[in-house]
């Protein structure tokens, strides 16, 4: 509604500015006089205080209260100049503010970025630095974009409150939102303010990034490779043995051969030496393989890194070929006193092994004039007979079997058993090994090709004598044959599935039995083939054999290292979204500025200058202690809705200006971009109603028309 009742000088601000220029001290009656009018009150929770009755002539400099300083400030006229400036002119640090911020929290994320590129893949170092380092972007990157946002918002309230009509509360949850979080609890901001409100919340989730983005740099456990490495490992030279001298050892006093000799008496001191025994280095060897069940482990060449490298060689195998019965049959020398039938279920052996020829004697025939070359001579490699038994899962009354004639009944045996011959041949053969250490812990793959008899005298003869090419080579490879036939030498009786094993073998010892059953392990040829490998494997441990030997070999270096791991959508995500709200929400900013024609904000300066209003005053003055600003505020009051707008104009000689400042729906209208409007009310200006003003303008007419306001709502802001 509009209404046209003439109002007198309206000047409050400057009474209350000439009370700090004079000496002046009010009184009580400045507070209470006795003789106003009464006025309304609203009692509650707040503490009465008596109303001050400015009368109207009290409002126009009372005598003795303005001190002469200030009436010449507030007397000065402003030129059409200064109203342009202050009313009409959009200043340029707001605009650049709010771009500086946001490109400031753009470079911010960049450097982030960088900084954190700059350290993917290396060596995670000082890794409380570097994250603290990080956090500081991150902090430095937040606070940019989210103050680029604020001044952004602050230019959209100010656009919000000159189009819409809201609530006091409303009006003070908007002013509070990007400070205090529980003002969203208003509903009134939502429906009236929603851009505005979209763009606090802007303010309180972009933080969100800076938590999120330090966490894209992370320490993870990488394996490093290092680049064109070789080691120095050891291999097998068994070839060496043939120019190896037990007097002059080429590894000094502690040089060993696998082998003992015998040698004749002086004189000679450099006559031929024979085979005596197997060394006592290579009995160590082997009794450590043997009982340790796995290789024992060699000196790590690439110290603090794991590696892997290739090695070749030649060195002893035994090459292990199955038999039926009836090749045993044909095949077995009478010398051995085993048959096929002493395998269970007929026999009572599960396991035997035996060679198929007589060993090299011990002792050799003496040494005279009569024998005077009978000494070393080897005239056969004993090849190993294996018979072993696998008892199986099935029951033996099931398997629809017949058993020979004399064998045990099946109750004897509640399951199957099944027999199995081989014979295995010394070799030598070519090994290659892929050794891999992996946290100093040693894994070999073995590969045999080639393998050919170690017993090869030489052409147009049948035996190999100490002063034959070769003699110390053969007797190396025979040297290692002739333990591990001590080992497996012997057998294991078992008359049924319920009584004791018997055994008569070192091979118990080992892990080639189970030490469950005392039947041979599963794939008994397989093992006892890698049995033998992990012995000669085991040679490769002993740094000062004759036959051991270095080559540097390519080998693949690696290493577990805390690596940092930069993960770019991790950060860039975070960032991406609020550098993108960031941007909408100046973009929003700037065409409020636009569409207010000035930049703004919220400090107390601009709430001083913008609620210069009798209305308002009015409004206080019926609530009792409202003025003091304390707590619980009235809800009547609250639900007051304002709106910034022009409340009354005034026309001089050489001005023409409104006045500006937050009123009730009905005694404002909406300001008009580019007009100009005074900071104070001039005294004897006329206040004017919401539509006095516009009459010949149409313009502005179209504006009032298209501005008025929703009053209806009525809930809590």
């Amino acid at each position: 509604m509009a209404y046209h009742s003439r109002a007198e000088a309206y000047e409050p601000y400057e009474e209350r500015l000439s009370s700090f220029s004079s000496p002046y001290t009010p009184s009580a009656e400045f507070f209470s006089n006795p003789a106003s009018p009464v006025q309304p009150t609203r009692k509650g929770a707040y503490t009465s205080v008596p109303v001050r009755n400015i009368s109207e002539a009290s409002t126009i400099h009372p005598p003795g209260r303005m001190g002469t300083a200030m009436e010449n400030i507030l007397g000065r006229s402003k030129s059409r100049e200064q109203q342009v400036l202050w009313g009409t002119k959009i200043h340029w640090f707001m605009p650049t503010a709010m771009v500086c911020l946001l490109i400031a929290g753009i470079l911010g994320s960049l450097g982030h970025h960088f900084f954190y590129a700059s350290l993917q893949g290396k060596q995670a170092e000082d890794q409380l630095m570097k994250v603290r380092y990080g956090t500081v972007l991150a902090y430095f990157t937040k606070v940019s974009l989210v103050g680029s946002v604020v001044l952004a918002y602050r230019q959209r309230i100010w656009h919000t409150m000159r189009q819409k009509a809201i609530t006091l509360k409303g009006i003070d949850h908007l002013f509070a939102v990007v400070e205090d979080p529980t003002c969203f609890a208003s509903k009134e901001i939502y429906f009236k303010a929603k851009l505005a409100t979209a763009m606090a919340m802007a303010t309180w989730l972009i933080p969100i990034a800076s938590i999120l983005s330090p966490a894209a740099l992370t320490a993870q456990l990488t394996e490093v490779v290092s680049p064109n490495t070789t080691c120095k490992v050891p291999v097998l030279n068994f070839t060496a043995e043939n120019t190896a001298n037990w007097r002059e050892p080429k590894k000094g006093r502690f040089g060993h051969s696998l082998c003992f000799f015998n040698t004749t008496p002086p004189p000679p001191r450099d006559g031929p030496v024979w085979f005596d025994q197997p060394s006592f280095v290579a009995r160590k060897l082997q009794v450590l393989a043997t009982f340790s069940g796995k290789p024992v482990q060699i000196a790590t060449p690439c110290s603090n890194h794991n590696c892997t490298w290739k090695a070749s060689f030649q060195a002893p195998w035994y090459n292990c070929t199955s038999k039926k019965q009836v090749e045993v049959a044909l095949e077995m020398p009478k010398y051995i006193n085993y048959t096929y039938d002493d395998l269970a279920p007929v026999g009572n052996k599960i396991y035997f092994a035996s060679s198929d020829a007589e060993e090299y004697a011990r002792p050799q025939p003496g040494y005279s004039d009569a024998v005077l070359d009978k000494q070393g001579i080897f005239e056969n490699e004993p090849a190993i007979w294996f018979g072993y038994v696998y008892q199986t899962k099935r029951l033996s009354n099931d398997s629809g079997v017949v058993l020979p004639p004399n064998s045990k009944p099946p109750a004897a045996w509640k399951h199957e058993i099944q027999r199995h011959v081989m014979r295995c041949e010394l070799q030598k053969a070519s090994y290659t090994v892929n050794f891999s250490f992996v946290n100093n812990v040693q894994s070999a793959n073995v590969s045999i090709s080639d393998g050919t008899t170690v017993f090869t005298p030489p052409a147009g003869s049948s035996t190999f004598k100490p002063q034959d090419p070769g003699y110390k080579e053969f007797i190396a490879y025979h040297s290692l044959g002739l333990l591990v036939r001590g080992v497996v030498h012997g057998y294991v009786n078992k008359t049924n599935s319920s009584d004791p094993p018997v055994t008569s073998t070192s091979l118990s010892q080992s892990r080639l039995l189970s030490q469950e059953t005392s039947f041979t392990v599963k794939n008994f040829k397989d093992e006892f083939q890698n049995f033998f490998q992990e012995i000669v494997l085991t040679l490769l441990s002993e740094p000062f054999l004759e036959i051991g030997a270095y080559e540097e070999v390519p080998c693949r270096m690696t290493r577990f290292e805390n690596i940092f791991f930069y993960e770019m959508q991790g950060l860039w995500v975070g960032y991406a979204i609020s550098a993108a709200i960031a941007l909408l929400s100046i973009t929003a900013g700037g065409v409020s500025i636009y569409w207010n024609g000035i930049t703004s904000d919220t400090l107390f300066s601009k709430i001083l200058v913008t609620t210069r209003n009798r209305t308002l005053d009015k409004l206080v003055k019926q609530y009792e202690g409202v003025c003091l600003g304390g707590d619980p505020f009235p809800r009547e009051l609250e639900q007051t809705q304002l709106r910034f707008g022009v409340i009354d104009e005034r026309e001089t000689d050489d001005d023409r200006t409104k006045h500006a400042a937050f009123g009730t729906v009905e005694e404002t209208i909406p300001i008009l971009r580019g007009d100009s409007y005074k900071n104070l009310a001039a005294q004897g200006s006329h206040y004017q109603s919401s539509r006095s003003w516009t009459s010949g303008s149409p313009r502005a007419e179209r504006y009032s028309e298209s501005f008025q306001m929703d009053t209806r709502y009525a809930g809590p802001g």
